[in-house]
């Protein structure tokens, strides 16, 4: 045996020992539910969003996504099948769905969600790419942008 295939054999094999760190998928798939929002401003300030934002995102090792964000304290309409325009409006501020596919780009810290169906119909077909940062027990997904909007989630269950 070669010198560099025994030292490769030996780093497995360490590797196999020590545990090797799971891959981005393993650590995205499961169900995690929102616990925050804020923006990066020009000058390095953390500035919170979407206060009453709630919701969850799930990943699946199938490869599939799904999202529900919406704004907590909502109005139901009067009569429940036939809301008003008013309503309406309120009821739909701030929602957030879709499910789709999702692949991960490891060199580029990237997860991109490749919709087929959302709330917004505008959306479908369309690609979301995030760029993903974990701490913890928590992902944030961080959208392009001057803004720097980071979305951060609480992992809460495996599926």
């Amino acid at each position: 045996m070669q010198r560099r295939q025994a030292l490769a054999l030996t780093g497995l094999a360490a590797a196999v020992r020590l545990g090797a760190a799971p891959s981005v998928r393993d650590q995205l798939v499961g169900l995690w539910e929102l616990v925050g929002q804020y923006n990066i401003a020009k000058d390095g300030k953390q500035v919170t969003v979407a206060e009453r934002q709630r919701g969850r995102i799930s990943w699946d090792r199938a490869g599939h996504v799904w999202v529900l964000l919406y704004n907590d304290g909502r109005k139901g309409p009067a009569i429940p099948l036939m809301p008003t325009l008013e309503e309406y409006r309120e009821m739909n501020f701030g929602l957030m769905t879709y499910y789709g596919t999702y692949d991960i780009d490891e060199a580029k810290q990237t997860v991109t969600h490749h919709l087929q169906a959302a709330a917004n119909p505008s959306l479908i077909g369309t690609d979301l790419v995030r760029r993903y940062e974990f701490t913890g027990n928590r992902v944030a997904l961080i959208f392009p942008g001057e803004a720097q909007r980071h979305v951060v989630f609480e992992h809460i269950g495996d599926l």
